[in-house]
């Protein structure tokens, strides 16, 4: 594991070229404040070191009223040492933490994007709901990410035991590449040889809790997938699972209501909505047994809906939701980064994105009814069965053109021409490479130009009428006849997909 886990006097990991830093300021230059909140502020920043070294990270300080908090560094560290554990591309990782001076800091991931909350909330206003198997999409990235933390060990492979217990809209970062981050684990509850959370403690936002998290009891991993339950609840049905109440009639529901249904909810798929029952059963024990079972089902129905959903398709969405704001984001950044490091704008800003996404396809209901274009490799099995249908051919071809008697008919003794081979391959070769994707239409084109380069051999002469039947007679001596030659090799195409990605 990392050093990260263990910090050596609360200094956090040092990053290359750190070496003893007095301050905070020194190692993180400012680029601008994302944010500010009773702890402290988010700002954006370049991280600099020896040899060159620089990164753009998410600096998050805590405020000196605050940092005098037992509590308020309690939260802090346990957030920046579970971050820092982490390393999953579905969790905001952290870079260092520690104390400098008195001051604490945790550098994270920097994700140009938008928080679940506000995506629900635009895509509303803008496109009424989301498709749900985009919806069972983001959230099984978000289960990918929250399975990570759930199985983590210490750096003596001992597991944590980790309880996330703010899995909320609030805390799903999703980038306008099209990345689902989960982030914030600031009120977790995880083993680490004492007790970090007193029972009977209640931390996180109360509409996402489950039962027993909402009444201080003990809470395992399932807790987390109750919440998950609720925000795939808010999803389908764009209002959360308990209303917009207060959360002390929250609490009351909590302890007794039975979570509402979504089957009647006309944007549910019946096997969301069967999810979604068993992630919100009052029982912990019949729900899902860990995350990634949940994320197995959600990409099954993916897979069910004939609906293809990949980081493209997020992309799409976040273009069409938030294109101006993207643009305004990389814009801040792009002019900080010139004033900062105005020789690395490029490199600094490809750091961000590690791919390039070109095509921004649309999400749709129903499967294309457009043929897929022919695989590589499909490709060059169908060139090779073509030559080798040309080479029997021609040979059957050679075979009645060879002067020989039979019974009732003499047929007439005609050489082959040489070039006959050729062009039959090369009509072939040239049927095959512009042939649909489909098996059928290429057999159809491979037999059209058979016939076609056949039909150009010279005729064989007609058969000379026979009244009765005969005996054979001996056949003559065959006359040297020139051997075809073989058809030319023609290799298949090469095996890359010619799409671009």
């Amino acid at each position: 594991m990392s050093a990260l886990a263990e910090p050596r006097s609360r200094t956090g990991s040092e990053p290359p070229g750190s070496g003893d830093r007095t301050s905070v300021e020194e190692r993180y230059q400012s680029l601008f404040l994302i944010g500010r909140g009773g702890m402290g502020t988010v700002e954006v920043a370049l991280e600099r070191g020896e040899g060159g070294f620089q990164r753009i990270v998410a600096l998050k300080r805590m405020l000196p009223e605050t940092s005098s908090s037992a509590r308020h560094k309690e939260m802090f560290l346990r957030e920046a040492r579970l971050a820092a554990l982490l390393d999953h591309p579905n969790v905001v990782h952290a870079f260092a933490f520690g104390e400098v001076r008195g001051e604490f800091f945790l550098a994270m991931e920097y994700v140009e994007g938008e928080p679940l909350t506000r995506i629900l909330q635009v895509a509303r206003e803008k496109e009424g709901s989301l498709v749900p198997a985009l919806v069972a999409h983001i959230l099984a990235e978000i289960c990918d990410g929250l399975h990570a933390a759930h199985e983590l060990c210490d750096v003596r492979k001992v597991p944590l035991n980790v309880v996330h217990r703010d899995v909320s809209p609030h805390n799903v970062m999703i980038s306008y590449e099209g990345h689902v981050k989960l982030l914030d684990f600031g009120v977790a509850k995880f083993d680490a040889g004492q007790a970090m959370t007193k029972t009977g403690e209640i931390k996180g936002k109360m509409a996402y809790m489950s039962p027993e998290q909402a009444m201080g009891d003990a809470h395992d991993r399932r807790s987390d997938l109750w919440s998950v339950g609720a925000v795939l609840y808010e999803c389908i049905s764009g209002r959360r699972m308990w209303g917009d109440g207060t959360d002390l009639e929250v609490m009351r529901k909590l302890a007794l209501e039975e979570p509402p249904s979504l089957a009647m909810h006309p944007n549910a798929p019946k096997a969301l909505a069967d999810l979604y029952a068993r992630l919100v059963s009052r029982r912990p024990e019949d729900r899902p047994p860990t995350a990634r079972a949940v994320a197995d089902e959600l990409r099954a129905f993916v897979a069910s809906s004939g609906t293809r959903v990949d980081a493209r398709v997020v992309r799409g969405l976040m273009m069409r939701l938030f294109a101006r704001e993207a643009e305004r984001q990389r814009a801040a950044l792009s002019d900080a980064l010139e004033r900062a490091a105005p020789s690395h704008v490029d490199e600094l800003r490809r750091s961000l994105a590690p791919r390039t996404i070109s095509l921004e396809p649309r999400i749709t209901n129903m499967p294309s009814t457009q043929p897929e274009p022919m695989a590589p490799r499909k490709r060059g099995v169908l060139a090779i069965a073509a030559i080798a249908l040309v080479a029997i051919v021609a040979a059957i071809a050679y075979a009645r053109t060879s002067p020989q008697s039979s019974a009732g008919s003499t047929a007439a003794s005609t050489p082959i021409s040489t070039s006959t081979p050729t062009s039959i391959s090369t009509s072939i070769s040239t049927s095959t490479s512009t042939s649909t994707s489909t098996s059928t239409s290429a057999s159809t084109s491979i037999s059209t130009s058979i016939s076609t380069s056949t039909s150009a051999s010279p005729p064989a002469a007609p058969p000379r009428p026979t009244t009765a039947k005969s005996s054979p007679l001996p056949a003559p001596k065959p006359t040297a006849v020139a051997p075809p030659s073989a058809p030319p090799t023609v290799k298949p195409p090469p095996d890359v997909d010619p799409t671009p990605f």
